[in-house]
C-alpha cells in the first residue's frame, strides 16, 4: 500500500555546498501524489504541518540562483544544476500550517543595510501561518493566506495578513487583502511589478 500520511520529527535538509538549508523539528504530511520524469517532477502534498520549522535561503556571490532552488533541481533531475537549464518544478498543496518558524534570506551579491527592512537580508522569528490551495509552478506561487504572523529583525511585527497570493519573477500581488501591524490597517488590494525579483534587492528604485 502506498505510503500516504508522513510523520517525522528531527529533519535536517542540506543545500548542494552541506550548508543547512532546512531543519524541522516535526513534520506530519499527507501525500497525495508523486512523480518524476526528466522533464518534469511533480509534487501533490494534502495536509501539511510544521512546528518549529528553521529555513536558510540564500544566493551565493557571484551566482543568480538560489540555494534552494540548485537543491530543487538536483531533487527533480537527480544531477546538480551545471546549467541554466532545468526540469519543471510544480507542487500542490491542500493545506499548510506552520508554527514558530525561523526564516532568513541572504542575497550575498548585495551589501547590508544599516537600518529599515533590508530586502537582501530578510531574518524572520515567530513565524505562524496558516495557508490553503497551495500552488507552485517554478518560479510561481498561488496561495490562499487565512493568516501570516511574524517578527522581522529590522523590528517591523506584522501581526495579520490575509488575502488571495499571487507572486512570481514579476510581481507580487494580495487581493481581498487584510493587513495589520502595531502601527497600521489596511484593507484592499496589494501589488508588487518588477523586471526580475532580484529588484527587491534595490527596492526604492526598481520596485513599483
Amino acid at each position: 500500500k502506498p505510503i500516504s500520511n508522513v510523520a517525522l520529527g528531527e529533519v535536517y535538509v542540506a543545500d548542494l555546498k552541506g550548508d543547512t538549508l532546512a531543519y524541522l523539528k516535526q513534520i506530519d504530511v499527507g501525500l497525495t501524489g508523486f512523480y518524476s520524469k526528466p522533464t518534469e517532477f511533480y509534487l501533490g502534498l494534502n495536509d501539511v504541518e510544521l512546528i518549529h520549522p528553521v529555513f536558510y535561503m540564500n544566493m551565493a556571490e557571484g551566482d543568480t540562483t538560489t540555494n534552494l532552488f540548485h537543491w530543487i533541481n538536483q531533487l527533480s533531475t537527480g544531477e546538480p544544476d551545471t546549467t541554466t537549464s532545468s526540469s519543471d518544478f510544480r507542487l500542490d498543496c491542500n493545506d499548510l500550517m506552520i508554527t514558530n518558524g525561523f526564516f532568513k534570506w541572504d542575497d550575498n551579491n548585495e551589501a547590508k543595510l544599516p537600518r529599515g527592512v533590508d530586502w537582501s537580508h530578510i531574518g524572520v522569528d515567530s513565524l505562524d501561518l496558516h495557508f490553503s490551495q497551495i500552488s507552485i509552478y517554478n518560479d510561481s506561487v498561488n496561495a490562499f493566506i487565512h493568516y501570516l504572523k511574524l517578527n522581522e529583525q529590522s523590528g517591523f511585527e506584522l501581526d495579520t495578513l490575509h488575502g488571495l497570493a499571487i507572486y512570481s519573477n514579476s510581481v507580487t500581488q494580495v487581493d481581498h487583502m487584510l493587513l495589520k501591524s502595531s502601527k497600521t490597517r489596511l484593507e484592499g488590494a496589494l501589488q508588487f511589478s518588477y523586471a526580475d525579483v532580484i529588484d527587491y534587492s534595490e527596492f526604492n528604485e526598481k520596485v513599483y
